[in-house]
């Protein structure tokens, strides 16, 4: 009934089973998250982690019953690359969801699923002529100037384009509730997959097809962190989002000249750090600033027109630690007045309100400052109250 199969693929069906049983978990996981908080961009994931399932399925029954599976199988086999798309393209519309929600509609969709549709019928017109089969690393070098050929390739690594667009693209702080540089890691693991997809799906190299399952699993366990733990779970209304959008341009009405831009051009030192100081309090009276989640020590340093040294010593002339630091009892104490004046509110909104979009690292930070947990610190107002 089943072809004979080899220990390295004895290997590989176990890592098959192992990714088909974690992605249908994940799935079912991501889709009550769903159901209990509706969030498109875990509907884009939920159906991720089901196709692969069944993906993952396929591949088991592939490896069972057809004996060319083993050795001989074709290269680049075309039904294999286009339907992996298909599936990285569900990939691909978590993060850009998370970083641009309501930026994804069916135009837009169409028109990124766009180069699918034009290699998948360039190579569908060919496949009815002829369609080169492909044994060896030297037929692939031999027969690249073949349309049918170099079409298969440049669809296998077309998302690196697109991964290297999800790593510039502007993060919509003030609509998205997911940390940037989770976003991040995950486009990162994607861009490694799709080159081991196609070392393992598209050349059939056995080392690939491990290192393949095991981001597949690092992945999927990463996706579920960052809905479980990390993000907040937070309710939004529905945004909708121009094209051309552009993070808010926050300005700063800043007192006296510029700055020395290096410390051997400042002639009073106490001066430039007491100004520099007045310019960082102007900075924090701004709410615009402390509660954008993406800034960085550098973007401050722009804003108040100094450099970073003398940005630190400003900051401990403020009586702060840090810019970590000053930032951090900023947004604590911003939560600590909301809910001195309505402790029954939501702790995770006003986490996403100080600027926060990670729920241990608001958590964290809260309890190193105020001394107490959130919730403790919400028991004791109540009390006092």
């Amino acid at each position: 009934m089943f072809g004979t199969i080899s220990n390295t693929y004895t290997t590989t069906l176990g890592l098959f089973f192992l990714n088909m049983i974690l992605e249908a978990v994940a799935a079912y996981i991501v889709f009550a998250e769903h159901k209990r908080q509706s969030d498109r961009s875990r509907l884009f994931i939920a159906f991720f982690f089901l196709t692969s399932a069944i993906a993952s399925l396929g591949e088991i029954v592939l490896a069972l019953c057809a004996p060319e599976y083993d050795s001989g199988f074709l290269l680049m086999d075309p039904i294999i690359i286009l339907f992996g798309f298909l599936i990285f393209f569900l990939l691909w519309l978590y993060p850009i969801e998370m970083l641009r929600p309501g930026w994804i509609d069916w135009r837009r969709g169409l028109l990124l699923l766009s180069p699918w549709l034009f290699f998948m019928a360039a190579l569908l017109m060919l496949h009815h002529f002829d369609i080169r089969p492909l044994y060896t690393l030297s037929d692939i070098v031999t027969y690249i100037r073949e349309p049918n050929v170099w079409l298969r390739i440049v669809l296998t690594f077309i998302f690196i384009p697109y991964g290297i667009w999800l790593l510039l693209m502007q993060h919509n702080w003030r609509n998205s509730n997911a940390p940037l540089v989770w976003v991040r890691a995950v486009v990162v693991i994607t861009l490694c997959m799709t080159v081991t997809y196609f070392a393992s799906r598209g050349l059939r190299l056995f080392w690939a097809n491990i290192a393949h399952e095991i981001l597949y699993v690092g992945l999927t366990l990463l996706i579920l962190y960052i809905e479980l733990v990390v993000r907040l779970n937070v309710l939004r209304p529905t945004p909708t989002e121009e094209a051309d959008y552009q993070p808010p341009v926050v300005t700063l009405d800043l007192p006296g000249e510029a700055l020395p831009s290096s410390e051997e051009e400042a002639t009073e030192k106490t001066d430039v750090i007491t100004e520099v100081s007045q310019r960082i309090q102007i900075a924090l009276d701004n709410p615009d600033i402390w509660q954008n989640p993406d800034l960085t020590q550098d973007d401050l340093v722009r804003m108040v027109c100094t450099n970073r040294r003398y940005l630190q010593l400003g900051i401990k002339q403020l009586g702060y630690d840090s810019y970590p630091d000053m930032i951090n009892r900023r947004r604590v104490t911003y939560i600590q007045e909301q809910l001195r004046s309505n402790p029954a509110q939501n702790l995770q909104t006003l986490f996403y309100d100080a600027g926060y979009r990670s729920r241990t690292s608001a958590w964290r930070n809260f309890t190193a400052i105020a001394g107490c947990s959130p919730t403790e610190y919400c028991e004791n107002t109540r009390i006092d109250l």
